[in-house]
């Protein structure tokens, strides 16, 4: 109902997409609240809605075009680790910021779609721990120096925001499998013996 300030209340329950809908317009939650009551206030120029009556989860310019949808990707990134692929097509990624757009298109020119799906998904995962500028700053960065490389962009961002590179993890060459027939010699021992010894000597 209405009440005195103009505000309409309404109990709804989320969609199994992550959505409500009010005046006939989807409006994205956290997709954690999939499938649970919230209540919506609309105001005249926004929307808010709340979980338990007191945590707000989502606020939105309200809309006023039926049939729109309105999307956050970051109501969905915790989605990415179950199903990868939606990175690169989803609803929700389709308005991303711009360089993340350039990163998705080039990721899908040098890499097979699956592992571009997961290489992605895993960029935008970082978005759960770390401020958007850092991560976007480090794909524009790793895009500058040549790579497209996952590993590359999370180790760029950890380096922006700690100011050193991350905890390095063991090497799956399963991923890889170029890298399992790299054999590598033996060092010579002596011959950095010998090398100290003339230097020294």
């Amino acid at each position: 109902g209405e009440n005195s300030d103009g505000m309409l209340v309404e109990i709804t329950r989320v969609d199994g997409q992550g959505r409500v809908v009010f005046d006939k317009v989807h409006y994205s939650v956290q997709c954690e609240y999939g499938r649970r009551e919230v209540e919506m206030r609309a105001f005249w120029d926004r929307i808010d809605i709340y979980y338990a009556t007191s945590t707000l989860i989502a606020q939105w310019p309200r809309s006023y075009k039926p049939g729109e949808e309105k999307y956050d990707y970051r109501h969905y990134l915790k989605l990415l680790r179950w199903t990868p692929g939606a990175s690169l097509n989803g609803k929700p990624f389709r308005e991303l910021p711009e360089v993340l757009l350039r990163y998705r298109t080039e990721l899908l020119a040098r890499r097979e779609r699956r592992e571009a799906g997961r290489s992605f998904a895993r960029v935008l995962q970082l978005l759960l721990e770390h401020p958007e500028k850092s991560v976007v700053e480090a794909v524009e960065l790793a895009m500058l120096c040549g790579t497209v490389d996952a590993d590359a962009v999370r180790g760029l961002v950890h380096q922006m925001v700690y100011g050193a590179p991350p905890p390095v993890e063991r090497l799956d060459l399963v991923t890889r499998p170029a890298l399992a027939v790299v054999k590598v010699a033996p060092i010579n021992l002596h011959q950095y013996n010998d090398l100290l010894g003339r230097l020294t000597g």
